[in-house]
């Protein structure tokens, strides 16, 4: 995702066309369920996809104030407030390139893991699978847990990879 958001910027930069560079990306779209939107060194769209409308007309609001300034070698992430509405938290992937543009991609990281781990564990009746975050939410599942009364931390798999003693930690 970095890496796609990242020519995306340096694309925006040589473009004359910004509406134009966002729709030759749109096979990118699907990776960016938050929405793609490009902006100028003064943190104007020059061109949004309609699932970023909602967070990019409040760019310089949620970024920190020296992103339009300064060129970042690498993507940053950061956190997107969303409302509770929303039902997913969304993470921005930034970049910025030497003339000041901007590419801003928003995803939600559940959808991220979902996708990922969907291909991977398949849909075996005998197979269980599932992510949980820190917070003890299950992010992804495949297969049927019974998880006892108490909640989802107190199953002894997700109590002990919590902890660190099984599993894997991302």
């Amino acid at each position: 995702r970095a890496s796609a958001i990242r020519s995306l910027a340096l694309q925006t930069a040589v473009s004359t066309d910004p509406i134009h560079t966002l729709s030759d990306a749109d096979f990118i779209l699907p990776d960016f369920d938050g929405g793609i939107a490009l902006f100028d060194s003064q943190g104007n769209i020059l061109a949004a996809s309609e699932q970023a409308q909602p967070w990019a007309t409040h760019i310089q609001e949620i970024l920190p104030p020296d992103s339009f300034t300064s060129a970042l070698n690498e993507a940053q992430f950061l956190p997107l407030d969303t409302p509770e509405s929303a039902n997913k938290e969304l993470l921005l992937v930034v970049a910025h390139e030497d003339k000041g543009h901007l590419a801003v991609g928003a995803f939600s990281p559940e959808d991220l893991v979902r996708r990922a781990l969907m291909d991977i564990v398949g849909s075996d009746e005998k197979s269980l699978a599932f992510v949980v975050g820190p917070d003890g939410q299950i992010i992804f599942q495949s297969g049927s847990l019974p998880l006892a009364e108490q909640g989802v931390n107190q199953h002894p798999g997700i109590a002990d990879a919590l902890r660190g003693e099984s599993g894997a930690i991302y």
